[in-house]
């Protein structure tokens, strides 16, 4: 099934988009998180499957959420390596959207920055290729890929997603906070913008809002839900404006 994470401005806390996240609801194991059986996906070849099924879901849930003017956002979605790579990514997308009936400007792609740097020129032709669609593009984790500075500028990219790992002791590690520095003043200089993941405290809120980051996401302010959950969400907290 598919879960949603708000991802809110910084500066005014109203929520700007959301992230739809996979999830596996076993009959007798219950929740499996999706680092269990990811990975099985994609080396069984299923992972093609699962990721329609999520595209398929999500934007027919979200384009509800648009289409009764209940929110205006827009919807993250991550990309395997695997997945991305299909022949024909650019063609399902396309029926996906047409079917859902969702403005191809309201999707947003994620791909990870260690699958942007196993074939760049390749990897850049399909993201040039889905950009010619309409959506957006963020790079997930990153921080994580050593990826070559210079490349990003000639890159298709929207938003930098600054990996959890650095948010998570960005109060006590200068290294850290240092990283994180550099990574929104690079996104600040090439006109893409930042959202820091994993924000789970006020002091992590606090600090990446003054080094100038656009966005967050975390549990600070939400931990994944499912459709009518976040329907709720953004009726009570009045941020479909």
């Amino acid at each position: 099934t598919v879960y949603y994470q708000p991802q809110m401005s910084i500066r005014d806390k109203k929520i700007l988009g959301v992230e739809a996240l996979v999830r596996w609801i076993h009959p007798v194991e219950g929740m499996i998180p999706p680092d269990k059986f990811i990975p099985v996906a994609e080396m069984s070849n299923l992972i093609h499957e699962i990721g329609l099924y999520v595209l398929n879901q999500a934007c027919t849930e979200f384009s509800t959420l648009t289409k009764a003017e209940i929110f205006k956002g827009t919807l993250a979605i991550n990309f395997s390596s695997r997945q991305l790579q299909f022949n024909d990514i650019k063609e399902s997308l396309y029926k996906v959207l047409l079917r859902s009936d969702l403005d191809p400007s309201k999707l947003e792609i994620e791909v990870t920055e260690t699958l942007l740097m196993q074939n760049p020129e390749k990897i850049s032709l399909i993201l040039n290729e889905l950009r010619e669609l309409g959506i957006t593009i963020a790079i997930d984790d990153f921080g994580t890929g050593y990826s070559s500075l210079s490349y990003l500028n000639t890159l298709p990219i929207d938003k930098l997603k600054i990996d959890k790992s650095f948010i998570d002791y960005i109060t006590t590690d200068e290294g850290n906070k240092s990283i994180c520095k550099a990574i929104i003043a690079m996104g600040n200089s090439l006109n893409i913008k930042t959202i820091a993941e994993g924000v789970e405290t006020k002091e992590q809120m606090d600090l990446v809002e003054s080094l100038g980051c656009d966005e967050i996401q975390g549990y600070y302010f939400a931990k994944p839900m499912d459709i009518e959950g976040l329907r709720k969400f953004i009726l009570e907290n009045k941020v479909q404006e």
